[in-house]
Formats: C-alpha cells, sequence, structure tokens
C-alpha cells in the first residue's frame, strides 16, 4: 500500500515517497531479501523479484510467452470480454420475459384441416397421390433422398400440375421438368 503523506510532517509525498518538505524518504522492506525500495517499485533492486503477487505472476506468466503470444491473448481475453458485454446488452434490450407456467396459455388442440369432397375425389389429386406412391414404394424411406430423388418428385409434382400453373401465371412458360424450373430461377 503507498503511502501519500510523510509520517514526519503530513505533507504530500511524491510517487517515489519522498517528501519535499523535510526530506524524509519512504522505504519499502522486500519480503525476500530485506532490500528497502521506493513506494512505487514494480522490482527489488537488491534481489529482482517482483514486490506484489500481480507482479511476480504477471513476470512469470511472462516468461512461458512470447511477446507476439502476449498480444494474442490479450486480444482473445478483449474479445471475450466485449462479445459477452455485446450478448448481454442485446439480450437485454429485446425484453426477454419469465413467464410463469401459470402465466402461459393453455395449449390447444390442433385442428386438421377439412377439405371440401370435391378436392379429395378431383382427378389432379388423386393422380398425384398415386403416381407418388408408385415412386416411394421402390424406395426405403427410412433413407434420406438424394438430389437424383427430389428431382423425380419435382418431375412428378409439374407433371401433374403444370396445367395448373399455366392457367394462374400467363407470364412464364410451362415447365417440363425439375432441370427447367432451376434454369429458369437462375436466368431471373
Amino acid at each position: 500500500m503507498r503511502q501519500t503523506f510523510c509520517p514526519r510532517c503530513d505533507n504530500l509525498l511524491s510517487k517515489t515517497g519522498h517528501c519535499s518538505v523535510c526530506g524524509y524518504q519512504v522505504k519499502v522492506t522486500c519480503r525476500h531479501c530485506g532490500h528497502y525500495n521506493i513506494p512505487t517499485a514494480k522490482f527489488c533492486g537488491g534481489c529482482g523479484k517482483g514486490t506484489s503477487l500481480a507482479v511476480r505472476y504477471r513476470k512469470k506468466l511472462n516468461s512461458f510467452l512470447n511477446p507476439f503470444q502476449q498480444i494474442k491473448l490479450k486480444r482473445f481475453f478483449a474479445g471475450i470480454a466485449f462479445g459477452t458485454l455485446l450478448a448481454l446488452f442485446a439480450f437485454s434490450s429485446m425484453g426477454m420475459k419469465y413467464y410463469a407456467p401459470e402465466a402461459l396459455p393453455e395449449k390447444t388442440e390442433i385442428i386438421p384441416i377439412s377439405y371440401d369432397e370435391s378436392v379429395l375425389n378431383s382427378t389432379i389429386l388423386k393422380s398425384l397421390s398415386s403416381d407418388l406412391d408408385n415412386y416411394c414404394l421402390e424406395k426405403n424411406l427410412s433413407e434420406t433422398a438424394t438430389l437424383d430423388e427430389l428431382k423425380v418428385v419435382v418431375n412428378i409434382m409439374i407433371r401433374n400440375l403444370n396445367h395448373i400453373s399455366q392457367r394462374i401465371n400467363k407470364k412464364k412458360f410451362p415447365l417440363d421438368s425439375a432441370e427447367s424450373y432451376l434454369e429458369q430461377e437462375h436466368s431471373n
């Protein structure tokens, strides 16, 4: 701990522990060798060891790392600190609230979509469904679909639904396959 007032005349001391009024010099004794040092000394003038635990720790750490690694570590930990603060401010500004379980709305039952009988019996839907069923019978449904299999499914959908798209969208040409659809999308 650094003294700020002279123990003799109660005047302010300089950074080196010297009183300008009475000339008293404050000295701090080294714990390791007993050498007298000025109060602001980081290292002992006799043995060279750090006068505080933080200085000794930093000196030991610096002996393991080169200066370039020290800079990288400082920047890394500064980035972690900045990121933590940024996340703290970002999430706190989002208005996150804790809802007690009794305050949450009750879960409602999912109501399935009901189709009109004419939609279910339409020839378009039946044709699409049968084509997809026929294709899926040949495949193992537990495996992940490949790109070629997805193209076949898109081709089935295009073949069955192309005439509807012609009536809805007059600007685009009717599509014949998944490749033509991709080409048309990439050209736009």
